[in-house]
């Protein structure tokens, strides 16, 4: 291990720019010395069972993430670009399940491109592989224990090809960065300030202003963390070797109170969360005119009434103004996110699946199940997701604790013969919700 700026210093690497390294991960140690103020590397090849981001379940969650949306183009939270060439259409350029592998991937697009440089970029990654997704959480729970969990989502973001560097350019977040390195060399460069006077927020041809910078290579097994202070760009053409990475960013400058409440008013999807309109996203579609009538003939006046789309979106926001509704949207709300840890929106639920009575069910030990009463019904959570029981607090108490110590698995009816009888069947549809969710597992 190399010891922080400040102290002895050893094992210094020309590849890490000057910035520190350490072995293993640290929470306590991050937040004491470098949370919010300065990049460090941190090796994490001596815990591989820690790692969030494994190539298998990375191919698959691409080859989700990149499925053509209803219009048949590339979906919003995809970018796929030749050179600086963005494409908008599919049209062979995603990974497909027939290529197997990343390597897969890389090996038929070398061939389509006779030398050209290509970039992928998916953002909202972590909600397409329920697998990936629980690693995830599972890695930062740490973290957010650490420093709290964030009020909107933490981002994830996968970065794959040969290109010069990412298609934004030389640029500053508003998250902390965490960059995990899967596949070939990928260099992070970095300014501690912003190195241009222009008025703009990034800038793609910034060699005039590589003597103001400092470099890091990361390499597979590592995970390099920088502030949202940076200035950063990620170059990937190091060799011919496309290099993959996964960024996971926690926000940490807060703008416009849009960012949030868009995400309080509609539940987001990969989609609305990279819309260029987020803070409607997920709104009703505008009913009526966007304009306001013209005067009335007769001279009578229209000054005491709202066009119809303004009257659309009062009706809208009013109706979340019963409180009793309110109450239930803030207590699903909350319940959604605590259970998603800080990464939203989880994977879709899966396909229902009934439970028999000799379905084999396991919960997870570190899998947060939590509940609300709102009086009329129960609004239980797992994984993200929300759905209502009639069962009672007392059965439902019994109904996980039971599951939860139940270590090897639980036949599906031997926990419903604990229960009442009339209580049975609410008992196995709830079951059947939280497998849905991925929060149980059955066989």
């Amino acid at each position: 291990m190399r010891t922080p700026r400040g102290d002895h210093r050893t094992d210094i690497v020309d590849r890490t720019g000057g910035v520190d390294v350490i072995d293993g991960l640290d929470w306590e140690l991050i937040a004491a010395r470098y949370w919010d103020r300065r990049p460090v590397l941190i090796r994490l090849a001596d815990a591989p069972e820690r790692h969030p981001f494994r190539p298998d379940d990375v191919f698959a969650s691409a080859v989700a993430a990149t499925a053509a949306n209803a219009a048949g183009e590339i979906p919003k939270h995809v970018r796929f670009a030749v050179d600086r060439d963005l494409k908008s259409r599919p049209d062979g350029w995603l990974p497909r399940a027939g290529d197997g592998s990343l390597d897969g991937y890389a090996h038929r697009l070398a061939e389509r491109l006779a030398g050209r440089r290509y970039s992928l970029t998916v953002q909202a990654f972590h909600a397409f592989h329920p697998a990936l997704w629980r690693r995830e959480r599972a890695f930062y729970d740490g973290a957010f224990r650490r420093f709290g969990l964030p009020l909107s989502s933490a981002i994830t973001t996968m970065f794959h090809g040969n290109y010069e560097h990412t298609q934004i350019g030389a640029h500053k977040d508003r998250f902390a960065s965490f960059m995990f390195a899967l596949q070939g060399r990928k260099r992070m460069r970095f300014w501690p300030e912003r190195p241009w006077t222009e008025a703009v927020t990034s800038v793609l041809d910034y060699e005039r202003y590589l003597p103001a910078s400092f470099a890091v290579e990361v390499h597979p097994g590592e995970m390099l963390y920088w502030p949202s202070s940076y200035h950063h760009v990620g170059e990937s053409a190091l060799d011919e070797t496309p290099a993959t990475s996964v960024n996971v960013g926690l926000p940490r400058e807060f703008t416009r109170s849009a960012f949030e409440v868009a995400e309080y008013l509609t539940e987001p999807t990969p989609e609305s969360m990279l819309s260029e309109e987020m803070e409607t996203a997920g709104l009703p579609p505008l009913a009526g005119p966007a304009w306001a009538p013209a005067d009335p003939i007769d001279g009578s006046s229209v000054m005491g009434e709202l066009p119809s789309a303004l009257a659309q979106a009062v009706d809208f926001f009013r109706s979340g103004i019963d409180e009793r509704s309110l109450n239930e949207w803030v207590a699903t709300l909350s319940l959604r996110r605590w259970t998603a840890g800080g990464f939203f929106p989880s994977p879709p639920p899966a396909p229902h699946r009934a439970l028999d009575d000799e379905a084999t069910v396991t919960l997870p030990v570190d899998e947060p199940v939590r509940w609300h009463d709102t009086g009329a019904a129960r609004i239980v959570a797992a994984c993200g997701h929300t759905t209502r029981t009639t069962l009672d607090a007392h059965t439902l108490t019994r109904l996980l604790t039971a599951l939860r110590t139940s270590r090897g698995g639980t036949r599906t009816g031997t926990l419903l013969d604990r229960l009442p009888t009339a209580a049975r069947e609410d008992a196995r549809h709830l079951l059947e919700d939280l497998s849905r969710f991925h929060a149980l597992h059955h066989s």
